[in-house]
């Protein structure tokens, strides 16, 4: 599966890591609680939001705009700057800009936490999912995939706000019908920059040419 995350790093703990030095401590009750004496004063907040998602009508993008104009219309204290379709850098790069404070939210696939955040591997593993059921249960704000994922991000000072599926990964090729895991022998598959999946796919027999998602269609 690919799930597209929104993470935030809170604000408070951002600054108090430039001033300790980067005090990796995670997001604590206290931070929270002081974030919510500053939202109550009313003071206005502009947050920079980043995402590779290429395209106006990409979902990602919709959402994100839609999110801004939510809070326009409604006349909250808090603003988006909007930077996205790869502006603020690959994904990977967005993830540690926001694990070093200097992006607040950073919309991405779980992948791309990995540099930082290895254990994240475990969202890709094959056949984790049977169906959507499971994709609802596992990833919903109760589910056991996103407290662990919740968990893991908590350890590089995120916050995980929210995830949605991409879809179930599927094979393409111009060679010949997959039916079987032996028909995957020989063929060379693009996979994403992620170590768990390319030992994966070369357990499959495939050859694997790992690409960023941006190079794709270059690459093709």
């Amino acid at each position: 599966m690919k799930k597209f995350f929104a993470l935030l790093l809170a604000l408070t703990m951002s600054l108090s890591l430039v001033a300790c030095g980067g005090n990796d401590a995670p997001v604590s009750d206290k931070d929270t609680q002081t974030e919510a004496s500053v939202a109550s004063e009313d003071k206005p907040v502009t947050l920079v939001v980043g995402n590779a998602a290429a395209g106006d009508t990409n979902p990602y993008n919709m959402a994100m705009n839609w999110a801004k104009e939510w809070l326009e219309e409604n006349n909250s204290t808090v603003s988006l700057n909007l930077q996205l379709q790869g502006v603020m850098g690959s994904e990977t790069e967005q993830a540690q800009q926001v694990a070093l404070g200097n992006q607040d939210i950073c919309q991405i696939a779980d992948m791309s936490y990995t540099n930082i955040a290895p254990k994240m591997a475990f969202s890709n593993f094959p056949m984790l999912l049977e169906n959507y059921d499971d994709v609802k249960e596992g990833w919903g704000q109760d589910g056991w995939m996103f407290e662990l994922a919740d968990g893991i991000l908590g350890e590089a000072n995120m916050k995980l706000l929210g995830a949605g599926d991409n879809g179930f990964r599927i094979i393409t090729n111009s060679k010949k019908p997959i039916e079987k895991f032996e028909d995957m022998a020989g063929l060379k598959i693009r996979v994403p920059e992620n170590k768990l999946l390319l030992e994966i796919w070369e357990k499959f027999g495939c050859q694997t040419a790992p690409i960023a998602f941006g190079e794709l269609t270059a690459a093709l």
